[in-house]
């Protein structure tokens, strides 16, 4: 096993090594049903290398699908082929008399193998289950009505930071670059050139470099939520509402943070797994109405 968290990037060179050196095959099946089922199992194995060229290490698989179906589809995955089907049926019957249930051996008998194994691994405390720190912060954060308020309050910091706090080194980096194109204007004689980099290249740089802030302090939240486990709880609690409009939990922060600037809205819709719920989740983030459209719905 190779532990690993792979939004940082741990463990991955671990596995990587590991599958470039290969890991031996296992010969034999860890797991084994009852001797009886086994016996007859063999004989149908037989069978499907004979007369169906099934290869040998297909063929316990083969069988097994094989005895776990009813006689109707038997009929039709074989469709004609008459002695696969009597062996088949013949097992069938034969474990129904034993008292086995042929439909389900193979799992239970995989469940049971499986139990038998972690029985050496896994030590359960005896008693009531231990409530641990996670539980009782997931009674809070995804209760019905104390889980709400503090999404509701972490939302509303989280958008008073892009909104309000933001516009602190918004406003210096516009004075930077006010400063900056009044200078060039200043040393420069008027012409073509002085335009193309105080009202082209400067102005330009500057109206792109004006939303870093909005950006930057919208992807902490962001990676806080994520780190610290919240973002999945706050999914938890949206999922319900945005699923009505066909969208995921996740979305909403997505959607949340398009007011300010869809362009970082699409860049947290990298934080949804599902890749259609993420591509709906950028279709719909620049229907929002940021701050840059204001004026173009006044006009």
């Amino acid at each position: 096993v190779i532990a690993g968290v792979a939004v940082h990037g741990q463990g991955i060179e671990e596995l990587k090594e590991l599958i470039s050196v290969g890991v031996a095959p296992v010969d034999r099946r860890s797991w084994r049903m009852p001797e009886q089922v086994e016996s007859r199992i063999e004989e149908l194995m037989i069978l499907l290398w004979r007369e169906e060229n099934v290869a040998k290490s297909d063929a316990f698989s083969e069988a097994i699908i094989l005895l776990s179906k009813e006689e109707r589809l038997l009929k039709e995955i074989l469709q004609g082929r008459n002695k696969v089907i009597d062996c088949v049926r013949g097992i069938q019957t034969d474990l129904t008399e034993w008292g086995i249930n042929w439909r389900s051996v193979a799992i239970e008998s995989r469940y049971d193998w499986l139990s038998k194994s972690l029985k050496g691994v896994i030590q359960e405390k005896s008693g009531k289950p231990e409530i641990t720190v996670t539980d009782r912060i997931d009674a809070i954060v995804t209760h019905k009505v104390w889980g709400w308020l503090i999404f509701l309050g972490l939302m509303a910091v989280m958008f008073y930071s892009i909104f309000t706090i933001s516009t602190y080194p918004m406003d210096a980096i516009d004075g930077l670059f006010a400063n900056l194109s009044g200078w060039a204007k200043s040393v420069l004689p008027a012409g073509d050139l002085r335009d193309l980099l105080t009202d082209g290249i400067i102005a330009g740089v500057g109206a792109v470099v004006i939303f870093l802030p909005q950006i930057l302090i919208l992807f902490f939240f962001i990676g806080l939520l994520q780190d610290t486990g919240y973002m999945a709880r706050a999914a938890f609690i949206m999922d319900r509402l945005m699923s009505k409009a066909g969208l995921h939990g996740k979305s909403f922060i997505p959607m949340m943070s398009s007011f300010a600037c869809a362009i970082p809205g699409v860049m947290a819709a990298r934080a949804i797994e599902s890749p259609k719920d993420r591509l709906t989740t950028i279709l719909v983030a620049p229907l929002m109405s940021c701050s840059a459209r204001l004026p173009v719905y006044t006009i």
